[in-house]
């Protein structure tokens, strides 16, 4: 009993890794200034190049990609770390600029120190995760085999979504210099975000419920961290989309038709700027902003069918609500 009472206490993400983690290796590495913690799940065959690395979202950690890619074919080695400013990725260091394109380097460097040398992986990302693997793939195009986007911050949109027009001030929040946006706005807008979406959401998005939580403000150092992350992601709202033109790997996009924090309508964007040969969107039906984890089965099945490059079309459905179209 006290052992049922102490999982039933722990938080999703670490019932995830309880549940669905025992092949994955907990592993640190020592790369420049920072000390990376990262999961590790061996490919069934040791000699196999095939890596598959998970970039989690805002506020988030390495735990919330676990269900999703204990999934994923053993022919894949998996990589899931914890991005700098998250997790237990060392140091918080608020001096620090926590841009995509920033974090894009890091992680290279990362790549150079764990991964073999040289090699192509497949990236996947979700929300400010896969706003970094896009950048990535336009920084080291010959570096990323394919890419798999999963409702990407960074991108204009056609029509705000729900949370955004909600939200009035959103536009003094995108600064006209580095210190012209005060962590007491995004507090302030961050609370404003919270309140107003609660009855609007499919789920509370952890982009934003992570950071207005009030038990969340009790983690210091971490909270102001990821305050500073925030503000330097609107520091530039559409990094992705400017660099869009400079990704060469096959690239899925997904999104959930009721992600009322990133408009649907970022799709049209991607379409007319994304110029790779092979690009396809999946829409998942009655899913939020966190696809992973509103849609994990499907992510699956999805991921399994794209990385092994098996043809994608109106045909293949994972549930009857689901479609997939190539743009």
């Amino acid at each position: 009993m006290g052992l049922l009472r102490a999982f039933i206490g722990l938080g999703p993400h670490t019932k995830d890794l309880v549940r669905y983690g025992k092949k994955f290796e907990a592993r640190t590495a020592a790369v420049d200034q920072f000390q990376w913690s990262y999961l590790m799940r061996p490919a069934a065959d040791p000699k196999s190049r095939e890596i598959v690395v998970f970039l989690h979202g805002l506020g988030s950690s390495k735990e919330a990609w676990v269900r999703v890619s204990s999934g994923l074919s053993k022919d894949y080695h998996v990589v899931i770390p914890d991005l700098p400013g998250h997790g237990k990725t060392t140091p918080f260091d608020t001096n620090m600029n926590f841009a995509a394109d920033r974090q894009a380097r890091r992680l290279h460097e990362f790549f150079e120190s764990e991964l073999y040398p040289n090699n192509k992986v497949h990236l996947v990302g979700t929300c400010m995760g896969a706003t970094i693997a896009g950048v990535y793939a336009a920084m080291h195009p010959t570096r990323v085999k394919s890419l798999t986007l999963m409702c990407p911050w960074g991108i204009s949109m056609p029509n705000l979504s729900v949370t955004l027009s909600d939200v009035g001030d959103f536009g003094k929040l995108v600064p006209q210099s580095p210190t012209e946006t005060s962590t007491s706005d995004v507090g302030d807008w961050r609370d404003r975000v919270t309140a107003s979406s609660a009855a609007n959401l499919v789920h509370a998005p952890r982009v934003f419920r992570a950071l207005a939580v009030s038990k969340f403000s009790k983690r210091g150092r971490a909270h102001e961290v990821l305050q500073k992350v925030l503000v330097d992601m609107l520091a530039h709202p559409t990094i992705l989309e400017d660099e869009l033109h400079r990704i060469r790997a096959r690239t899925m996009v997904v999104w959930g038709n009721q992600d009322d924090v990133l408009s649907e309508s970022c799709l049209k964007v991607i379409d007319e700027k994304l110029n790779v040969a092979r690009k396809n969107v999946m829409i998942f039906d009655k899913c939020g902003h966190l696809v992973p984890s509103d849609k994990p089965a499907e992510c699956v099945d999805m991921l399994n069918k794209f990385l092994a490059d098996e043809e994608l079309s109106f045909t293949f459905a994972l549930t009857k609500q689901e479609s997939v179209m190539a743009f």
